[in-house]
C-alpha cells in the first residue's frame, strides 16, 4: 500500500488541478493492484464527498481495469 500512496501524491504533485480519484487511476494504471488494495486505496486516497458511496464497486472495477489491462489476458489470434 506504502507504495499506491506515494504514487499516488507524485500523480497529484504533478497533476494540482486534477481530482484526486484522476490521480488515484494514474497512480495505479498497469500496475497489478489487487481490488482490496483499491478499495483500500479509494478509502484513503479520495474524500467521500468526491464519489457516491453506491458508486463504490463501479470506481473500483474501473481501477481494477486500469491496474491490470486486458491486453496481458488476452489470446494470440495466432494461436488460436
Amino acid at each position: 500500500m506504502k507504495s499506491l500512496n506515494s504514487r499516488f501524491l507524485r500523480v497529484q504533485k504533478s497533476n494540482p488541478s486534477r481530482a484526486d480519484f484522476i490521480c488515484l487511476s494514474k497512480a495505479v494504471r498497469d500496475q497489478k493492484f489487487k481490488r482490496p488494495a483499491l478499495l483500500k486505496a479509494l478509502q484513503e486516497l479520495v474524500p467521500k464527498d468526491d464519489y457516491d458511496r453506491s458508486d463504490r464497486f463501479k470506481l473500483i472495477n474501473h481501477l481494477w481495469k486500469s491496474s491490470n489491462p486486458v491486453e496481458d489476458n488476452e489470446i494470440d489470434p495466432e494461436s488460436a
